[in-house]
């Protein structure tokens, strides 16, 4: 079936005061089922924040107890849960446009890969002894030349 009246259209042409009438003449000469028009109709219909939850009246309601609690605790770290993942999602936002807006890779010098990533700057004052230092050392030890040590 060709979905060519898009989603978009009706949920304007539904928001806009037309409701139902307007999502279908949005469409009208279009291939679209009725039953999607009615279910982006059901969806306009939806407030856009749900109702708060009134807990002390389903402690009252739910004879099990503890169950009310257990839900409540768990709406609450979800809640928790999506500001922190938000917040994640705007640090990684800056960091993608960190990304875009530098150099190339296979562009960069030494000293501009430094400036964008500070971490990979090498620090002879934390990191005094490097690998190569390192093995210099020992094949001078082996070969026998101890004199230079």
């Amino acid at each position: 079936m060709a979905w060519i009246c898009g989603a978009k259209q009706l949920i304007d042409a539904a928001s806009l005061g037309g409701g139902r009438n307007g999502a279908e003449a949005a469409c009208s000469g279009r291939r679209r089922s009725r039953a999607v028009l009615l279910h982006l109709y059901w969806l306009l219909s939806l407030p856009e924040k749900p109702p708060a939850i009134d807990w002390v009246y389903y402690k009252a309601a739910v004879a099990k107890a503890g169950m009310v609690d257990e839900f409540e605790k768990k709406t609450k770290s979800a809640a928790e849960y999506v500001q922190a993942s938000k917040s994640r999602i705007v640090q990684h936002e800056k960091q993608l446009e960190k990304f875009r807006t530098m150099i190339p890779f296979d562009q960069m010098t030494f000293e501009e890969l430094n400036e964008v990533f500070p971490e990979t700057k090498l620090d002879k004052e934390k990191y005094p002894y490097w690998p190569i230092e390192d093995l210099q050392i020992c094949l001078k030890a082996v070969s026998g030349d101890c004199q230079s040590l």
